[in-house]
């Protein structure tokens, strides 16, 4: 099958699935998950849709058939650490505890066929979700996410609280900084997670994961809802692991400092069915433009955050997609 981006799909890929599954259609607005058979998307600051037709597995080629471009700003290096050192102030100031600071990275397209980066990512990434999508206002992206928004079937649920990131090796001592991070994170989701829910069970508390060449800490909570999904998930996000804390002042933070639009990075993505839901956050993803790829990276800034060391970190992340692109 031959689609472009003037088609709406979604194909991807669950983790640790050999199967790539496949919805085309039309993106609609969706009203709080109602929907059966779905694929939903929503950005770090927007409204759901969702996308329901055909499924199933097949080869297929995408091909970008214009040359509209997407002129977006990004933080030079520069300008990165300079919002960090800012960013670092108000933590010590105890105006904020924690904030994720993120930027893009601009490489130029060479690839005619689209979908054959998405096999690769596949291929390299098997225990993340995957994904390739194009939908008529945000374009089209592609992405490998390691973190779970929530996940599970009937009244049983779980979630990850995922922050604190590394270059992954065999012997990884987590400093003080990482740690601290990953569990504003956890106490923020546990805290949400007691008004929806019962039975609730955090296990695995700072385990490490691997995701790529990166990796993180992560804390998993077993739960029943005792509420609606809706209304869990319209709490949950956006997290302390993708904005910050307090949330209200971090995301006007980030809203009035970052110079480009998150769009669909940070946000979330999945499919829900009648019987299971499936949501991952949006991370390690990048928009596919006819002439570039824009790789969306961030990283977490508190007040013992090193502002080189949050540049290099952001470097390091965006290898996930660099090298998809350039091998």
């Amino acid at each position: 099958m031959h689609l472009t981006n003037k088609d709406s799909f979604v194909f991807y890929k669950n983790p640790g699935d050999h199967n790539v599954n496949y919805i085309i259609g039309e993106w609609t607005n969706s009203q709080e998950f109602k929907s059966s058979n779905s694929f939903i998307i929503t950005p770090f600051t927007g409204k759901t849709q969702e996308i329901s037709g055909n499924k199933g597995l097949l080869n297929i080629d995408i091909f970008i058939s214009n040359n509209e471009t997407n002129n977006i700003n990004t933080f030079s290096k520069e300008q990165y650490i300079d919002q960090v050192e800012k960013y670092i102030k108000l933590c010590k100031n105890n105006s904020i505890d924690k904030i994720v600071l993120s930027r893009i990275v601009k490489i130029k397209n060479n690839i005619p066929n689209i979908f054959t980066i998405f096999k690769k990512l596949c291929e390299s990434y098997d225990h993340s979700f995957n994904y390739i999508l194009n939908h008529p206002d945000y374009g089209m992206w592609m992405g490998a996410s390691p973190e779970i928004l929530i996940k599970g079937t009937g009244g049983n649920f779980k979630t990850i609280a995922l922050a604190g990131s590394t270059k992954w090796n065999n012997n990884i001592k987590w400093r003080e900084k990482e740690i601290e991070e990953q569990q504003y994170v956890k106490f923020y989701i546990e805290n949400i997670l007691k008004g929806h829910t019962e039975n609730l069970k955090c296990i695995n508390d700072l385990e490490t994961i691997k995701a790529g060449n990166i990796a993180h800490l992560s804390s998993t909570f077993h739960f029943n809802i005792n509420s609606s999904i809706y209304n869990l998930i319209k709490d949950l996000h956006p997290t302390p692991a993708v904005c910050g804390i307090p949330l209200k002042t971090t995301k006007e933070l980030i809203i009035n400092n970052e110079i480009h639009n998150r769009k669909l990075y940070t946000g979330f993505l999945g499919e829900i069915n009648k019987d299971a839901i499936s949501l991952y956050v949006n991370l390690r993803c990048m928009r596919i433009n006819f002439n570039e790829f824009n790789i969306y990276v961030g990283g977490g800034i508190t007040a013992k955050s090193n502002p080189q060391e949050e540049w290099e970190e952001t470097e390091i992340k965006a290898q996930t997609m660099l090298s998809l692109i350039e091998n």
